[in-house]
């Protein structure tokens, strides 16, 4: 069995559901210019769920 890698657009709220208080809305980068989006939360009971959704497989 491989072990493949899947990066999830944290806007995606098809993909992902959020419960509880979210910020949406960070920002990240780093030294090499690579940069992107993030969520955060304060709210010790919020989680994030993974909804199911087929996707191609990228190879």
């Amino acid at each position: 069995m491989s072990t493949q890698t899947i990066t999830y657009d944290d806007r995606n709220t098809n993909a992902l559901h959020y419960s509880g208080t979210w910020f949406l809305t960070g920002t990240w980068s780093d030294a090499s210019g690579d940069s992107g989006t993030l969520s955060s939360t304060n709210d010790l009971s919020a989680y994030v769920s993974f909804v199911r959704i087929d996707l191609p497989l990228v190879l």
